[in-house]
């Protein structure tokens, strides 16, 4: 009978720190997930909300020695209504108060409708630095850039209106352009 008090002890002493070790691995396995997510660095936010990058992360591209850097993005149209770009324009670094260097810049030869629903794909769009020149890199160095779209919604067109502004905010890598 004895045996069985001291089997029963030693059963009920490895449940309770079973248990307790559990409940850790648990709460260690999830601040890990949330810690590991939280340091990844977003590579294409896009502000007003309403559009998103699409499925595919923008690439920054250079010549494999060096040279002038190239934005192949996906914009894509979460609105209601569809969207004519009129231009589009990459930056490294943030973007400048002073516009004014970049007039003529990015200007699309027609506006691209947009539909809802739909994505604008910009091929090969030139960066410029905040000084209106074209921006250079080398491969593998770190992007961070603005890629600015232009756009008017069907109610903007003709007459005076402004253009609106989308802003997609980049983290990248450059690759070698192909």
């Amino acid at each position: 009978m004895k045996g069985n008090k001291k089997g029963q002890a030693a059963l009920e002493y490895l449940m309770t720190y079973g248990w307790a070790i559990l409940v850790i691995v648990i709460v260690l396995g999830i601040l890990l997930l949330l810690f590991t997510n939280m340091s990844r660095v977003e590579k294409c936010l896009v502000t007003p909300q309403g559009f998103t990058c699409g499925n595919a992360n923008p690439i920054i591209a250079a010549p494999a020695n060096g040279g002038d850097l190239s934005a192949y993005i996906k914009f894509q149209n979460g609105q209601a209504d569809s969207v004519k770009i009129t231009r589009v324009l990459c930056i490294k670094g943030a973007e400048p108060s002073d516009m004014t260097v970049f007039n003529g810049k990015g200007d699309l030869s027609s506006m691209v409708e947009v539909l809802p629903g739909s994505s604008y794909t910009g091929n090969s769009v030139p960066c410029y630095d905040s000084t209106g020149t074209l921006a250079k890199s080398n491969v593998n160095q770190p992007f961070t850039g603005v890629v600015l779209v232009y756009y008017k919604l069907g109610d903007d067109i003709g007459g005076d209106a402004p253009s609106r502004k989308a802003i997609m905010s980049i983290s990248s890598t450059v690759t070698q352009a192909s």
